[in-house]
């Protein structure tokens, strides 16, 4: 298969475990050098990239919190002189827990909003401020299929900040148009990750049984479209959330 991202730099949030890691794979199969950024999975992120090494493709590790704008500022800062980053993709999360509104402290909520929202915010401010040598070229977000059918009722602070993070997406794909940015997000169904890892198998069975397809979502099916968002086949879409729910969403 063709490298369709190759001589592409591209940053993954959250690149140490769950989506994030089967993203990186995925993305530097297909040509791109990964910088995967982690805040606290440091062996994880350099155990990925060895395995990604060892099959022949190129990537590095940045540490940084994705809420700190300095960081950030300085984590992109630092790739001007291999060339930039050309893609960026936002998968990082707070810890998602089950919690009915009533039980839900407001701290959780700005947890969510700041990983999601403000670490969309730094990374963007950082990534468009890129020299135009850099040629900036696809920003990613990772959604929830929650935020395009009926949400899960136990989870109000991750779908707000989810809901959120679309319209930033939806704004930054109009504005960003003029400079040949495109932004776009990518809705994954439930999959079993560390992010999921404390869901009851019933439930899990549950879902699977209610959706089209029967089964979960893959974190490998999610790299694949992430990849595709990333990649020139994918140059006359922007301001897309693009459901990868089995059937689920239609």
């Amino acid at each position: 298969m063709p490298a369709l991202l190759k001589a592409r730099r591209i940053i993954v949030t959250g690149g140490a475990s769950g989506f994030g890691r089967a993203i990186c794979l995925r993305l530097a199969k297909d040509g791109a050098h990964v910088i995967v950024n982690c805040r606290t999975r440091h062996d994880e992120a350099a155990t990925l990239v060895a395995e990604i090494e060892r099959s022949g493709g190129s990537a590095d590790v940045i540490s940084a919190d994705v809420t700190d704008g300095a960081a950030v500022r300085v984590m992109l800062e630092q790739q001007t002189a291999q060339g930039g980053i050309q893609g960026l993709v936002h998968a990082a999360s707070a810890p998602l827990r089950d919690s009915r509104f009533g039980r839900t402290p407001w701290d959780s909520f700005e947890q969510h909003w700041r990983v999601a929202v403000q670490g969309a915010y730094n990374l963007t401010q950082a990534f468009i401020a890129q020299p135009e040598s850099c040629s900036p070229e696809s920003i990613v977000f990772i959604l929830s299929s929650g935020t395009l059918g009926v949400p899960p009722g136990d989870k109000a602070a991750y779908i707000t900040a989810k809901y959120a993070l679309l319209g930033l997406a939806r704004s930054l794909a109009v504005e960003l148009a003029a400079r040949r940015i495109r932004v776009n997000c990518l809705s994954p169904g439930f999959a079993e990750t560390p992010l999921t890892a404390h869901v009851d198998p019933r439930v899990k069975e549950l879902i699977a049984r209610a959706v089209p397809l029967k089964r979960l979502a893959e974190p490998e099916e999610i790299a694949q479209a992430v990849a595709y968002l990333s990649g020139p086949n994918s140059g006359y879409l922007t301001g897309v959330n693009l459901p990868i729910a089995g059937g689920a969403v239609m």
